[in-house]
């Protein structure tokens, strides 16, 4: 799982897709990239609970809980 590797096209079309959609109107949409460890298949459990607290943390500060 690779597409936040450094160079990687992926996170530039979502920014630029969220922009899109948020020219448009809808307002209710973001996104949230996770950091690139190096392991290049399917996140494993650690990697799971990393990206839930960044995930968990993103939530909060845009919701104010």
């Amino acid at each position: 799982m690779d597409a936040s590797k450094e160079g990687a096209p992926w996170p530039g079309y979502v920014k630029a897709a969220v922009g899109n959609l948020a020219k448009a109107g809808d307002k209710r949409i973001d996104a949230v990239f996770f950091p690139f460890t190096g392991y290049g298949q399917h996140p494993r459990v650690k990697q799971h609970q990393d990206n839930a607290k960044i995930l968990t943390a993103f939530i909060r500060k845009k919701t104010g809980w």
